[in-house]
């Protein structure tokens, strides 16, 4: 299977996605991205990007699109 990045973001930003995309049923994961720049002062140091299958990418992409509305 192969997975496509829909979103990259915070720690806060990615889990409100999360919760979405489980309450529509689309498959996803998450990974972390940290790069080497300090960011403890702003919070969370981590990026997090969140994936999908790619047959559920316009899906999700949608979805996401219809909450922002």
């Amino acid at each position: 299977m192969k997975w496509k990045t829909l979103i990259e973001g915070s720690e806060l930003e990615v889990k409100m996605i999360e919760d979405i995309l489980k309450e529509n049923g689309v498959p996803y994961v998450v990974e972390t991205c940290d790069d080497v720049t300090p960011r403890a002062i702003f919070g969370s140091s981590a990026l997090m990007v969140i994936k999908v299958p790619e047959k559920f990418l316009e899906e999700a992409k949608r979805i996401l699109e219809e909450m922002r509305e």
